[in-house]
Order: C-alpha cells, then sequence, then structure tokens
C-alpha cells in the first residue's frame, strides 16, 4: 500500500510544502507535497487519496483562471496554501478533444472546442494537441470555414494561443488560411450578427498581426487580403475599444514590416487624414485609454515620425528648383520683395535680406542646409511657416532684424537648430521600442502635425 504523509509535523523541511487538493465532486484533502518526490509518485499518491486507478492519466494543475499545469519547470514556484486540482492529464485531455473535434456531434465539437480555448493557454496542453496533429486540424477547420458564430471564435482563440507558444510551423500556414482569416476582418459590420462574431473579429486581428510579425515569407501574402480602408471601420468601433487596439495593431505591424516595394503606399496611409482623425475622435478623445492602446498610439505616432527621416537626412540640393524658389520665397513673403532673378543670394540687396532672415551664407543661402540632419527638413518647415502662418512669420523676421544683436533670435539659423532639436526629442528614425507608450493627442489634432508643433516652438523662441 501507497504511504501518503498529509501533515508535516515538524514542519522545519523547506522542501515540503503544505497545500490542498481537490478534485469535482469530491471533497479537497490536505496534502504535504514533498519536492523530492517525482511527479509521477505524488500523481500516485494523490491518486490513492482518492481511490482512483490509473494515476497515470491525471495530473495536478492550478485551479486559477490560467489552469496551468504542475511541471518539472514550475513546481519550485509551488507555496504554502496554495490550492491544486487532481485532472486529466495534458495527453488524456488532448486526445479526449483531438477525437471529439472530429465527432459528427455538433455539440461534442462545440463542447471540445470551448475546452481546448481555455485549455491551450497551458504550454504542456499545447505540445501534447500539436503532437497528434492537431495545428494541422485547427488550419484545416478554419480553411473549410465550417464553424461560425462561437464555435468559429473558440477557434480562433485556441489557433491564436497555439501560435504564441511558437509550435505551429509557419510552413503549415496556407494562403487559403490567411484568405479565410483576413475575411473575417474585410467583411461588414452588417454581417456581423451572431453571437461571437465580435470575438472572431479580435481574434483574427491578432492572428494576421502575429503572422506578420513572425514570419516575412507570409508578409505578402497577409498584406494581399488587406487595405487600411477596409481596416478603419474596426478603429471606429468606439463599442469594442479591444478590436480597436488590435486593428491598431495590426495596421502599425503592416507598416513596421513592409518591404521596401509596398513601403510608399503604407506611408501615404499612415500620413492620411481620415485614419488620423478616427484615432483622434474615436480613440483618444472618447475612452480611457488602456496600457496596451497606449502603446499601439505610440507605436503609430513613431511610425508617423518617421516618414520625415528621409528629408531629415537629404542635404539640399542647389539644383533643384523648388528648393531654389522656396527660399525665395522666404525673401518674398517676410520683405515684399519681387526679384527678377530666381537664384538666391544673387546681388546686395537680397544678400542684405537673407541675413535679416537669419541665414549664415547670405551670398547662398542653399549652403545653410547642407547639414544633416535636420537637411531640407528644416527648409520644409520654415517653408509651411512661412506660408501657412504668414503673419506670424512676417513678425518674428521683422523684429529680429530690429533687434540688437545681443537680443537677436535669426530665424533661419533658430529654425534649422529648432528642427534638428525636435526630430532628436522625438526620436525621428528610431524604431519604436517594445515598452513605449508616451504618445501626444496633439499630433492627431492636425495635418502637418511635426511643421505645426515647429511653429508653435519657433514662436516662443522669438
Amino acid at each position: 500500500m501507497t504511504s501518503v504523509t498529509l501533515i508535516d509535523t515538524s514542519r522545519a523541511d523547506p522542501s515540503i510544502i503544505r497545500l490542498a487538493v481537490e478534485m469535482p465532486g469530491k471533497p479537497g484533502q490536505l496534502y504535504c507535497w514533498d519536492q523530492n518526490k517525482s511527479l509521477t509518485t505524488i500523481a500516485e499518491e494523490v491518486c490513492h487519496m482518492y481511490n482512483i486507478g490509473n494515476p497515470g492519466d491525471y495530473a495536478l494543475q492550478h485551479t486559477d483562471v490560467k489552469l496551468t499545469y504542475i511541471t518539472e519547470d514550475n513546481r519550485s514556484e509551488l507555496t504554502n496554501g496554495i490550492v491544486l486540482k487532481l485532472t486529466d492529464s495534458p495527453g488524456k485531455t488532448a486526445q479526449d478533444v483531438f477525437s471529439n473535434l472530429q465527432s459528427e456531434n455538433p455539440e461534442d465539437t462545440q463542447q471540445a472546442l470551448q475546452k481546448l480555448s481555455k485549455a491551450s493557454a497551458d504550454i504542456t496542453f499545447a505540445q501534447e494537441f500539436c503532437n497528434r496533429g492537431g495545428g494541422d486540424l485547427l488550419i484545416g477547420m478554419v480553411e473549410e470555414g465550417s464553424g461560425q458564430g462561437e464555435a468559429l471564435a473558440f477557434t480562433l482563440a485556441s489557433f491564436l494561443e497555439l501560435m504564441e507558444h511558437s509550435i505551429i510551423p509557419w510552413e503549415n500556414i496556407t494562403m487559403k488560411f490567411i484568405k479565410r482569416i483576413a475575411s473575417y476582418v474585410n467583411r461588414t459590420h452588417s454581417a456581423v450578427l451572431q453571437p461571437g462574431d465580435s470575438t472572431v473579429t479580435l481574434k483574427a486581428l491578432a492572428i494576421l498581426e502575429s503572422l506578420i510579425l513572425s514570419s516575412a515569407d507570409l508578409y505578402n501574402t497577409i498584406a494581399n487580403e488587406l487595405t487600411f480602408q477596409n481596416l478603419v471601420p474596426h478603429l471606429e468601433s468606439n463599442k469594442h475599444p479591444v478590436i480597436q487596439q488590435y486593428c491598431l495593431a495590426l495596421m502599425n505591424a503592416l507598416c513596421l514590416r513592409a518591404p521596401e516595394d509596398r513601403k510608399k503606399k503604407l506611408e501615404d496611409s499612415l500620413s492620411s487624414k481620415e485614419i488620423r482623425t478616427v484615432i483622434m475622435e474615436k480613440i483618444v478623445r472618447s475612452q480611457s485609454v488602456g496600457t496596451e492602446m497606449q502603446h499601439q498610439l505610440y507605436v503609430f505616432q513613431q511610425l508617423t515620425f518617421n516618414l520625415l527621416e528621409k528629408k531629415m537626412n537629404t542635404k539640399i540640393d542647389s539644383n533643384n528648383d523648388k528648393h531654389r524658389e522656396n527660399i525665395i520665397d522666404l525673401r518674398r513673403i517676410a520683405f515684399g520683395t519681387d526679384s527678377d532673378t530666381r537664384k538666391p543670394g544673387s546681388g546686395s540687396v537680397s544678400a542684405n535680406d537673407y541675413k535679416k532672415l537669419g541665414f549664415t551664407n547670405t551670398g547662398n543661402p542653399t549652403l545653410d542646409f547642407m547639414a544633416v540632419p535636420p537637411g531640407i527638413l528644416a527648409l520644409d518647415c520654415m517653408y509651411y511657416f512661412a506660408t501657412s502662418h504668414n503673419e506670424s512669420y512676417t513678425k518674428v523676421v521683422l523684429e529680429n532684424s530690429c533687434r540688437a544683436d545681443e537680443h537677436e533670435c535669426p530665424f533661419a539659423r533658430t529654425s534649422i537648430a529648432l528642427t534638428r532639436i525636435l526630430c532628436e526629442i522625438l526620436k525621428v528614425g528610431e524604431a519604436p521600442t517594445e515598452t513605449g507608450q508616451d504618445y501626444f493627442p496633439m499630433f492627431f489634432s492636425c495635418d502637418n502635425a511635426f511643421k505645426e508643433f515647429f511653429c508653435q516652438c519657433i514662436r516662443l523662441f522669438n
């Protein structure tokens, strides 16, 4: 007969943990867990307490929401006073679920899917299930489109959990599977009527994001099925903040992993007024923004800032007509001067005007924009200030041109330095971090947000 220690009388042995064990339909039992005993021996002892045979079919499990099985990897985390549950072993549970998923009885399949959606969070169970071909079985079920409503929600939730354990080989993901998942994202809201359909949308968004971040080979297949235009309705769905969060995460993932041939199209989407307005009105202003949503807003903001990187690191081209004309327009707008020449700095009068504007190279002001950063981004900001805030620009320039040297704030030199500083502060060109959460609502509130920020700052400097 097996000898079971129920009480550690000395209470001095650190390898003995005093805990309780429960089993559905039976009273709980006190048990002294001996860390020196194997898990097989412990399972045999607990089964003996409950007069149960076949101890190999049973295992101990936490009773919390995650229902984690006790394994050699986590047994050291057990503490006095916890409650464990005697339940079917991971292998037996996986086999039962796998078999019932193939049952012709819809109720058996539904129950198996519900059980799978909870059990898949545990890595031990997940490995047992996938070892039996469970991952491929779920992929096939999705491809066939046999499930809907809650059954489909359980299927996608289960698959997402298995993906997060990194035990689904990427080569098993088929184009047909991706098209089916994308269809759940692209369908119109009027088609979402059944119980569980909001969960289907959420899980589909999460699966696509995870696939994009994890496999470069799958990017084009996924991107071919999605457009930002089809994702916008999910951003507008402020009755479902979690769907908004996963939708924004998917948008961010599409931009983060975009190959060169797709970047231009996605950059246009990032700077879209429609998307920016939806984020501002439906997310930033309409709810208490949670931690994960803060991170996604930060990532979106950083990706938007990074659209400026190319200009920030590009020197001015003295042969570029547009650049030359913008510099000439800075002088014309400030002093009301019409010049016959289209060459900045030509003539003593224009050189004096460029000195008043604060340029260092008054004979050829294009040379002031050779330093990178901020490159031609500084000229863009200055020109935007002059054309979009005409009165403020004229005031800043004229006030500075009348000041004594010790009080001057030369517009051009200040603008170039300010643009560089703003790029440093806002980390233009840097990849978003995994933990960043700092986002600024003002950058979602208007078009040309960086340039507007520049305009506010240059006024303050003056």
